[in-house]
């Protein structure tokens, strides 16, 4: 995926064999992670989720979070319903407070009144996470399954390095209007050549983990501009790195990833323009760590690095 029209600025064979030295020597320095009791596990975890008209997928995320390994005591559930108007979500909700109570899991849900999208109601979970104290916020999506042994290795790996934020693989799966799952790949979240993560940014992944002061202090993910468009991890791994968050990334996958899936922000809409949007809220990032004169530039090779030529996705 990506920029359709972009020239790749070396062989792919040589992207692929840096991601694979690079796998290697991760692996290699931080096999320990993965070891059993190779760090104490103590660490109060909040798990954010937003959910928009996807009851449905929502109550299986909400289900993998049950199957942790991870102690309860430990866990505390925060659930943003974005207004949904889909008729079957406040049963749902009602099912997932219940689910909640019966595991001993602590929890916030809310339903806001207006349709806000991903970027305002990460930001509140945060708000809400650090109210709760939790020592780090881990972010999934309504569509996304979380593996097992999840929470216990971002925590492990989190006592470790005193990482602020935390990030991982994911396998992708593809989904049909008919329901068919097929495994597609997995995603390894180390992005492409440097010339072309510099605007457009391709490291990390939706479901993440972060210390939700840290986020806050930084902003936590930019709203307002093109608040619609996608890509708000990556706008906000951009963000993370240009303030120097320490950041740590997990080679292993963690969670279980459906692109595209009915209701998400790409669902039907996979234009330049879309894309572009999305890439746009990374560079007000970088526009504000370099002098004013220099806004023109990025966006010109931003620009040129894809145009969204498309004639139906309308004007730049």
């Amino acid at each position: 995926e990506g920029i359709f029209n972009m020239e790749s600025a070396a062989p792919f064979s040589t992207f692929l064999q840096n991601h694979l030295d690079l796998l290697s020597a991760l692996v290699e320095k931080k096999v320990g992670w993965f070891k059993p009791q190779s760090h104490r596990i103590g660490a109060r975890v909040a798990i954010g989720i937003t959910s928009y008209n996807r009851p449905e997928s929502l109550r299986e995320t909400v289900g993998t979070i049950l199957k942790q390994s991870y102690p309860r005591k430990l866990m505390h559930v925060i659930i943003m319903d974005d207004a949904s108007t889909d008729p079957k979500m406040n049963s749902t909700l009602a099912d997932i407070r219940q689910l909640l109570d019966d595991n001993g899991i602590t929890y916030d849900i809310q339903v806001g009144t207006s349709h806000a999208f991903v970027a305002t109601t990460r930001n509140r979970i945060l708000e809400i996470s650090q109210e709760r104290k939790a020592a780090y916020t881990c972010f999934m999506d309504d569509d996304d399954q979380a593996e097992s042994f999840m929470l216990p290795v971002y925590m492990r790996v989190a006592g470790m390095t005193g990482a602020d934020v935390l990030t991982d693989f994911s396998d992708n799966y593809d989904i049909s209007d008919e329901g068919r799952v097929r495994f597609s790949h997995r995603s390894i979240a180390v992005g492409d050549a440097f010339a072309h993560n510099f605007f457009i940014n391709n490291y990390g992944k939706a479901n993440f983990c972060v210390r939700p002061a840290k986020a806050l202090e930084i902003g936590g993910h930019q709203t307002g501009f093109q608040s619609d468009s996608p890509y708000v991890d990556w706008g906000f791994f951009t963000r993370a790195s240009l303030h120097n968050l320490k950041i740590e990334l997990i080679p292993l996958a963690l969670y279980k990833y459906t692109k595209h899936s009915r209701g998400s922000i790409w669902y039907g809409r996979t234009s330049q323009k879309d894309r572009y949007d999305g890439h746009g809220k990374m560079l007000r990032d970088m526009e504000s760590f370099v002098p004013f004169k220099f806004w023109d530039v990025l966006r010109f090779c931003r620009y040129q690095l894809g145009v969204p030529k498309v004639a139906g996705d309308g004007p730049v």
